[in-house]
């Protein structure tokens, strides 16, 4: 159980590896109002509540293009947000390989390589 919270929102089921969900293409999202911002409230409850460093809207049943994050950089700053329509603009610049992990694959982590300072264009 994680020491982060979130005030609002309801931890949702989190969808393992096999759901269908998981391999279906994201709608983008088209309507920014009070359903998206419990979706959101949702999305953070359920990734303190599992202790994740992010979650994918597909990970809760909800095949939209957003995700939520709480992530510590190499200097100890709290980088912490949601990302609508995510869109990758360039992936240049140092890699560096972590261990990671995936809610939706639990008790297994991989060396996964990945930029640095990747870019993007979204909602936020």
């Amino acid at each position: 159980m994680s020491t982060r919270t979130h005030p609002r929102g309801t931890a949702r089921p989190v969808r393992l590896l096999g759901d269908p969900v998981l391999r279906t293409e994201c709608d983008p999202v088209r309507t920014f109002d009070a359903s998206l911002e419990r979706l959101v409230d949702d999305m953070f409850a359920t990734m303190y509540e599992e202790d994740g460093a992010s979650l994918a809207g597909n990970q809760i049943g909800v095949a939209l293009q957003i995700f939520v994050y709480d992530v510590e950089d190499d200097r100890g700053r709290r980088h912490v947000g949601h990302v609508v329509n995510p869109t990758l603009v360039a992936a240049d610049g140092e890699r560096v390989v972590e261990s990671e992990g995936c809610l939706s694959v639990p008790g297994l982590r991989f060396d996964t390589p990945a930029t640095i300072t990747p870019s993007s264009r979204a909602w936020t």
